[in-house]
């Protein structure tokens, strides 16, 4: 033993390695007598056995980690099988087929065989999905096509209610340069005929009796009446084939000349007027001193007569923006519900003339000025109250 051991450590085993123990072998007797019989040594080398762990390690290690790699090459393997493909095929359909036109549905390669899972949970949800937003599809293209027809049936009407409305425009401007013309032809001879009237009223053709003088006054009326109807016509001929001037009119400056103008009127029915300060507005000034003029002098004609006439002019913000509201209001007669549309057309007249003077051309007027100032006038009116007449007017930009 000793010769091999000492061989072993001849074979590289160095003395700084070798753990050593000795351990003395003795025999004992059979009267009970010991005898040492010889001596053991046993040595021990670390460095052989942390070589053999250190390559058992190793080769453990290596060995599961093939094991772990080959396991995860199959179960990558098995996944691609029963599943990433599947989800392949989605997407590739989902990103390539023609959704909209709804002509392929999608279709899993697998066992028909198996029982319904997940995948094709998804793959019916995709198919129904597709199928709605086809039909989705086809009612919004209905909708845009009913849509397309309907602004070519409203472009084809608006071309001809261009068409009509240039034709009327120019059918109103002739019929009121024609009213114009035969209104002027007319004014002479009924001058003349005033001139006329007044001569034999002078006792030209010598003296006359009561009642030639009567019809003679009857047709000097007549005559009048008949001159004030022609200036009525020719003013609201004009407020048609008048081309509005717009420019800065300051309201209050206006307003101020007109009730210099209808002094006496104010006077002689004792009156009273309220006007707001007024804004400057946009418009044209000939046509807007008319519009105001009319409305004024109505309010002092068609006063209650138990009582004095107030007259306020107010101007309030309009709904719209760079706009306000003209309100013209009396504490006269006022209108009937049923007459409050009917007096603002040409020659409508609620009155007498023998009660009230005027040749129901006034209210037709203004509005056919307020017209022209892109408005429209309204009417409050309650009977033995009073009227409101208000419209809007375009503000002048500050």
């Amino acid at each position: 033993m000793l010769a091999t051991t000492s061989q072993n450590w001849q074979r590289g085993t160095t003395q700084d390695d070798l753990h050593v123990r000795h351990f003395e072998l003795f025999h004992t007797r059979a009267n009970g007598g010991i005898e040492k019989v010889g001596d053991l040594t046993v040595g021990l080398s670390l460095q052989s056995a942390y070589a053999r762990s250190f390559a058992q390690f190793w080769t453990l290690l290596l060995t599961n980690l093939l094991k772990g790699f080959a396991a995860a090459l199959v179960m990558l393997a098995i996944l691609e099988w029963l599943l990433m493909r599947h989800l392949r095929t989605i997407a590739d359909y989902v990103r390539n087929s023609n959704w909209l036109a709804g002509v392929d549905k999608l279709r899993l390669e697998r066992n028909r065989l198996a029982q319904p899972d997940e995948l094709d949970a998804i793959a019916d949800a995709v198919n129904l999905a597709q199928k709605r937003d086809r039909s989705a599809y086809d009612n919004l293209q209905g909708e845009i096509a009913e849509r397309r027809r309907t602004q070519d049936q409203l472009t084809a009407k608006t071309n001809d209610l261009q068409i009509l409305n240039t034709e009327l425009v120019q059918s109103t401007k002739e019929q009121a340069e024609f009213a114009y013309a035969i209104s002027h032809d007319l004014k002479s001879p009924a001058n003349s005929l005033h001139l006329l009237i007044d001569e034999v009223r002078k006792g030209y053709c010598g003296p006359i009796n009561d009642d030639a003088q009567q019809i003679l006054d009857q047709a000097n009326r007549i005559v009048t009446r008949m001159g004030g109807q022609i200036d009525s016509v020719l003013s609201y001929s004009s407020s048609i084939t008048h081309e509005i001037e717009v420019e800065q009119i300051d309201l209050n400056s206006l307003l101020t000349d007109l009730l210099a103008d209808l002094d006496g009127q104010i006077k002689s029915t004792n009156a009273t007027i309220e006007i707001d300060h007024m804004p400057k507005i946009a418009g044209d000034r000939m046509l807007l001193h008319l519009l105001f003029s009319n409305l004024l002098t109505n309010a002092l004609k068609f006063r209650a007569a138990a009582r004095q006439p107030e007259i306020q002019i107010r101007a309030t913000p309009a709904n719209q923006e760079n706009q306000v509201r003209i309100a013209v209001s009396d504490n006269g007669i006022g209108i009937a519900k049923e007459h409050q549309n009917r007096i603002f057309g040409l020659f409508k007249r609620l009155h007498r003339a023998a009660d009230y003077a005027g040749y129901g051309v006034g209210l037709a007027l203004c509005q056919r000025i307020a017209m022209k100032h892109k408005s429209a006038i309204e009417l409050d009116s309650t009977v033995g109250e009073g009227s409101t007449f208000s419209f809007c007017l375009k503000t002048w930009p500050r």
